[in-house]
């Protein structure tokens, strides 16, 4: 193929996604992309002294830079597009294994789609944890995994964790009284609940909250 055969072929599908093969057959990774495209022209003489040119179409590809892969990661996150700053983070670290920040930031878009594979977003999100202690975003994102799984009072504590460095996160505040009512805490549960809500907690999110609000004032009525 030369390079007019790859523009035209290019063109002919434009919605097509395009798939590259390294020479021993393995797939280029999603997190590589092409730098270079080149026209090469080989000459040979063979044993017999023939003279043969042959001419190719040459892609060089290399894997993405680790800003970038990042920042794509932290636009979808920013966008709310959870799914695809999970891919991006994944990408990312299958191309850079050891970055910190990548590390860091997967176990969140994990933590926020709730039909996530729960094998893997709690790997991701322990790992996290143990590489970054200290970090409320962690510990909420583990703490929203765990709640999900049904660890409640390992969820309670973390989630109460991040809360006290993320004041201001509904998203805390709400799963930290869920998790807190699970475990018979009814007064922490209100309050933390009651604190989602005076933050603008928003959505099915909001009325998930006032629902679990009702229910615990009916249950201390009866009491």
């Amino acid at each position: 193929m030369i390079l007019s055969d790859l523009r035209m072929l290019l063109g002919s599908q434009p919605t097509a996604a395009l798939k590259l093969v390294f020479d021993d057959g393995d797939t280029v990774p999603a997190s590589f992309h092409v730098t270079e495209v080149g026209h090469v022209t080989r000459r040979f003489i063979d044993c017999g002294r023939t003279r043969r040119t042959t001419e190719c179409c040459l892609l060089e590809a290399a894997p993405r830079s680790a800003w970038v892969l990042w920042a794509d990661g932290k636009l979808a996150e920013k966008a709310g597009d959870a799914a695809k700053a999970r891919a991006a983070y994944e990408q990312l670290l299958a191309a850079y294994p050891e970055h910190q920040m990548g590390q860091q930031r997967l176990a969140v878009p994990w933590s926020a789609v709730t039909d996530a594979d729960a094998k893997r977003a709690l790997e991701y999100a322990t790992k996290s944890r143990e590489r970054f202690p200290d970090d409320p975003e962690v510990a909420k994102a583990l703490g929203v995994v765990l709640f999900r799984q049904g660890n409640f009072n390992r969820a309670a504590t973390l989630l109460g964790e991040a809360a006290q460095k993320r004041e201001k996160d509904a998203e805390v505040q709400r799963y930290l009284g869920l998790a807190l009512r699970q475990v018979k805490r009814p007064s922490d549960a209100r309050k933390a609940l009651e604190t989602a809500l005076a933050l603008n907690l928003s959505g099915e999110a909001a009325e998930e909250v006032r629902r679990a609000l009702e229910e615990l004032k009916a249950a201390e009525s009866r009491s």
